[in-house]
Parts: C-alpha cells; sequence; structure tokens
C-alpha cells in the first residue's frame, strides 16, 4: 500500500516513477467481494486481516487524491464519522475531519493501485523481486538503484523502500559495510485471530458502538475489537497473549464463535440471524512494534534510499496507526517538484524536476538503464 501511494504521490507531483512490485495484481474486473476472495499477496502477511483508516488518511485522501476517495466510496467503503459521538455539542471547524474509511484492505488497495496504473508517468512491474541494492563506490558511498532477482539493476535518483515489515533493506547495507542500521523493537504482547462476516440482506447495520463504529474491549485476560468494512461487511479480530496456549484453540471456528458470543456487545454483530462468516479464521502472530533509524550524527547510512511505512516504523495494529501512516509518509514523499536536478525521497529513486525528464521508481518499482532513472524496492 504504501508504495503505491508513494507511486501515485510522486508521480502527481513531478515525476516518472517505476513500480517493483513482488506480486500480482488485483483480479480485472472483479467486484469487491471477487477481490476479497481471490486476490492473494504472499508478500503482506496482514493482506487480509483488519485494517482501519483513520483521520490524517481519510484527510489525506480527501485533500491530495479526492478521485480515489470518491472511487472507495463507490466500492462500497464508509466513512464513519466519528462526531457523533459529540452528541449534542455545538459543531466546530475541524470537526469534518473526525472520521475513518471502513474498508477492507484488498479492496482499498485494488481502488487505489486502478488509480496508479492509470497514470501515464507510472510503469508498474508486477513479479518483480528485489534482491539488494545498487551502491556508487568512493568515500561516500550512496544508493543509486535496486537490483532484481535476475540480476538486472535499476537505476534511480531515488530508491523508495515501501516493502514492509519484512524489509531486507537494513541486512544489504550491514553486508556491504554500511550502517549499522539502529533498530528498537518490543512485542505487541498479542496474537490476532479474526473473521470477517457479512451483514445478512434487510438487517440494519448495528448501531456503533465505538469512535471507531464496532465494539471493542481490554477484558484484561484479551482484547478484542470489531472493525467495520466495505459492503456492509466487517472484521473481529479477537488478540490474546502469545503466552496462554489454550486460547490457540481460538484458530477453531467452533472455539471462536463461542468466544464470539460472550465478548460484550459482540453477539448483536456476529448473531447467526445478523450476519454471517465469510472466511475461516485468520490468525497471525510475531505481532511487534519497530522503528528503524537510518540517520547517524553524522548524516544518512545509505544517502538515496527512503524508507517508508512499515519499513521504517510499524506499531501495535490495534492502535490502526499503520495505514495512515504509510499514507502520510507517502505524501511527503510525493512532495511536488521545487525546480530541476535531483532529490532524494523515502522508498523509491525519484528525479525531480521536469515530469518527463526522468524516472523514478518508488518502493516496488524499478527503472532498467541506460540512463538515470528512479525504483521502488517492494
Amino acid at each position: 500500500m504504501a508504495g503505491l501511494a508513494t507511486a501515485l504521490a510522486t508521480s502527481r507531483g513531478g515525476h516518472e516513477v517505476v513500480l517493483l512490485e513482488r506480486d500480482a495484481g488485483a483480479p480485472a474486473g472483479g467486484d469487491a467481494a471477487q477481490v476479497f476472495e481471490s486476490w492473494q499477496r504472499t508478500g503482506v502477511a496482514q493482506f487480509q486481516q483488519p485494517h482501519n483508516f483513520v483521520g490524517l488518511g481519510r484527510r489525506l485522501l480527501r485533500d491530495r487524491a479526492p478521485d480515489v476517495s470518491c472511487d472507495l466510496l463507490a466500492a462500497g467503503a464508509v466513512e464513519v464519522e466519528q462526531f457523533r459521538f459529540l452528541a449534542g455539542a455545538t459543531r466546530q471547524l475541524g470537526d469534518e475531519n473526525l472520521a475513518t474509511i471502513g474498508c477492507r484492505r484488498p479492496v482499498f488497495e485494488a481502488v487505489l493501485r486502478r488509480a496508479v496504473e492509470a497514470e501515464p508517468s507510472v510503469d508498474v512491474r508486477a513479479g518483480c523481486r528485489v534482491t539488494g541494492l545498487a551502491l556508487a563506490g568512493g568515500r561516500s558511498p550512496q544508493v543509486e538503484g535496486a537490483v532484481l532477482a535476475g540480476g538486472e539493476v535499476v537505476a534511480a535518483d531515488l530508491v523508495v523502500d515501501a516493502s514492509g515489515r519484512s524489509s531486507r533493506t537494513a541486512a544489504w547495507l550491514t553486508a556491504a559495510g554500511l550502517g549499522p542500521v539502529a533498530e528498537r523493537t518490543s512485542s505487541c504482547g498479542l496474537i490476532y485471530y479474526s473473521r470477517h462476516f457479512q451483514l445478512r440482506d434487510g438487517v440494519p447495520d448495528p448501531p456503533y458502538a465505538s469512535v471507531l463504529a464496532g465494539p471493542r474491549g481490554d477484558l484484561g485476560y484479551l482484547a478484542y475489537a470489531v472493525f467495520v468494512g466495505d459492503n456492509r461487511t466487517f472484521c473481529l479480530c479477537i488478540m490474546p497473549p502469545p503466552w496462554d496456549r489454550e486460547f490457540r484453540s481460538l484458530r477453531h471456528p467452533d472455539a471462536f464463535m463461542r468466544a464470539a458470543s460472550h465478548l460484550p456487545g459482540v453477539a448483536a454483530w456476529t448473531d447467526g440471524d445478523v450476519a454471517l462468516p465469510i472466511t475461516p479464521v485468520l490468525p497471525m502472530g510475531q505481532v511487534t512494534n519497530a522503528v528503524r533509524r537510518y540517520m547517524t550524527i553524522a548524516g544518512s547510512v545509505a544517502p538515496g534510499l527512503q524508507p517508508i511505512g512499515d519499513a521504517l516504523c510499524h506499531t501495535n495494529p490495534t492502535f490502526a496507526f499503520g495505514a495512515s501512516l504509510s499514507l502520510h509518509h507517502a505524501f511527503k514523499a510525493g512532495r511536488p517538484s521545487r525546480g530541476r536536478g535531483r532529490s532524494r525521497q523515502s522508498g523509491s529513486a525519484v528525479r525531480r524536476g521536469g515530469r518527463r525528464g526522468s524516472r523514478a521508481p518508488l518502493p516496488g518499482g524499478h527503472r532498467r538503464g541506460p540512463g538515470p532513472g528512479s525504483s521502488l524496492a517492494g
């Protein structure tokens, strides 16, 4: 997602972009249900896990990519208007920003990808695996491109790493004698057990139970949350601690549904007369907080490289910060050009200047030589 958003923002900021994607794109012509059911992204472990696009992300799309915002709503996404919880309080300037986007990630990403593919200055290359960084020699080495699995080097003015939590750039830099990249990590102390549901036809939407619409809570021994999705779908996520092995039975549908029936506020959503499950239980472990620092007192560890999104920092997903932070990083990276010349941005190789004068690869993309270009390692 971060790579797609960076490609969109950077191309609209006056650059040419090559986007390198590990996985295949969304199925052509499918509706939201078909996209969710059939699109598999093995490189993104959390692809079918619940997501929440909080106010920052919604505002960025509304203001910087209004066409994408409109297309999301047309695809069935909903806006959860948090200012409803202000009850009878007088509305104030800025309250209109208190809203989130409810949408399953595959559907959100399919809409975003279609917008990127429609950009004439973006070259999307699917099925590309980046295996290293191309470095210029000298007293001050810098990143000048990305290396693909077949040995091809994609030259770029800026390489944006949007390859997510499993980013390998820190290891590649260390192997090349650069760095080290400082990293701080901590466990979130939870495991995800998620299941998506579809509200039955004719059943009204359940009433909002929290500022993010669905019921949520922390019982001390486990947490839970209902994430509202597109097209009258939602996802219940139950999050026990990883050290309590008895909770691992939640991976079984019967155990999951029994637990759901006892969670405060949840039965009104998951009752069989209200909604039907549309996925098996989706477990996800190894949920961590992490931040990587590519700057030292002496300057950047790797000039010409900018990690963004989860490749730079990822936080406890129950806070729902990750998707919106990725969009924030992307639109920062895609600021409009000021003058000509080279400029290094996060996550992709980009040349600033005229739209036709250079190519910029973003996290997930690369430019085949000859000549300068930009690439995204995805």
